[in-house]
């Protein structure tokens, strides 16, 4: 019978659960209608931060050919706004997502050394970048509002180590500056 209606499970008690449901939660980001994202709203840390860092760090925190709608959704705007992706820049090193540290780390090598920037859960960024208590504070009241418009938001930092430096082991060795959310 209940294949008649198509609908597929395996055990029958999964069906007489979701009868009982009384709320269902879905994800608002678009990702499951669409499985496109784009960036909606660029808020710098600092006042002296501008767009064009926020949308550069974005992209280059992201993977170099982007399959993630999130990764997607920085390469097209910085495609639009900053231009192509310089070619002297090549990718280093990569750091994922991990339990102990919601964020991914990209690590390039240009002309003047290695360049790193991190996008991910503000939180964990702004562990990244060793800040404050009341910087933290200022960060977590600032995703709190953008997340109330029901953005997801995603902080964004970036820090330039010197010519010659070896790649470091881990995001938590590179001293990282918050630049804003996203």
């Amino acid at each position: 019978r209940i294949s008649r209606l198509r609908v597929l499970t395996r055990r029958a008690a999964s069906i007489e659960s979701l009868g009982a449901a009384t709320v269902i939660c879905t994800d608002k980001t678009g990702t499951l209608t669409e499985n496109r994202m784009t960036v909606a709203r660029l808020v710098p840390f600092d006042p002296e931060t501008d767009r064009l860092s926020l949308v550069r760090a974005g992209r280059l925190a992201s993977a170099p050919h982007p399959v993630d709608p999130m990764d997607r959704a920085f390469h097209d705007l910085a495609e639009t706004e900053d231009g192509p992706l310089s070619e002297t820049l090549r990718l280093a090193a990569g750091f994922g997502l991990s339990r102990a540290l919601l964020a991914v780390t990209q690590v390039w090598r240009d002309g003047e050394g290695l360049l790193a920037a991190a996008k991910g859960a503000p939180e964990h960024i702004a562990s990244l970048c060793n800040l404050s208590p009341e910087d933290r504070t200022t960060v977590e009241n600032l995703a709190s509002v953008m997340a109330s418009d029901g953005l997801r938001v995603l902080a964004l930092a970036s820090v330039r180590l010197p010519d010659g430096a070896q790649i470091p082991a881990s995001p938590r060795e590179m001293g990282f500056a918050l630049l804003g959310l996203a």
